[in-house]
């Protein structure tokens, strides 16, 4: 059938084939390990530099607070020192202080008053109902004609812009 040396070649073959076909898996198998290592270090680097930041933000939101906190005291105590001072200086009474400086208790404010207090508009009340509203488009721009140019001017006195060609 097959003789001795066929079979020793045909083994030392397959052997070879083996061989070069393990290094080569082994290869990518190695390659494909470093990467995922790399990609674990350079998440964890992401991690921590985020946990760094998060940390930064709070710190500076507490200090800010602590801030505010003490802005507050600081405001409390000058105004009780000038409330003293007016009443020991001046012979006021503190509330006397308070109107002068513009502030009035709610004490002192009458039902009509503290009825017509609104919260502060982001936009101007219109005079009259026909009268164009400041969020408008066209708010304060007046309608031009040209003499020269008639009818080739829109409403704000521009010539028509031609929608884009394709």
């Amino acid at each position: 059938m097959y003789e001795l040396n066929e079979l020793i070649l045909a083994a030392v073959t397959c052997f070879i084939i083996g061989g070069i076909a393990g290094l080569v898996f082994g290869n990518s198998k190695q390659a494909a390990n470093r990467k995922n290592k790399d990609l674990e270090s350079d998440l964890e680097q992401s991690q921590a530099e985020l946990r760094n930041y998060q940390k930064q933000v709070n710190d500076h939101f507490h200090k800010t607070a602590e801030l505010v906190r003490e802005l507050n005291e600081s405001y409390k105590g000058v105004h009780q020192h000038l409330a003293q001072g007016a009443h020991q200086l001046a012979q006021m009474n503190p509330s006397a202080y308070l109107s002068l400086i513009g502030g009035r208790s709610e004490d002192d404010l009458t039902e009509e008053e503290l009825a017509q207090i609104q919260q502060p508009l982001d936009y101007s009340p219109k005079k009259s109902p026909n009268e164009k509203g400041m969020l408008q488009e066209d708010f304060d721009l007046e309608k031009v004609k040209s003499e020269d140019e008639g009818d080739d001017l829109d409403e704000y006195g521009e010539p028509p812009v031609a929608p884009p060609k394709f």
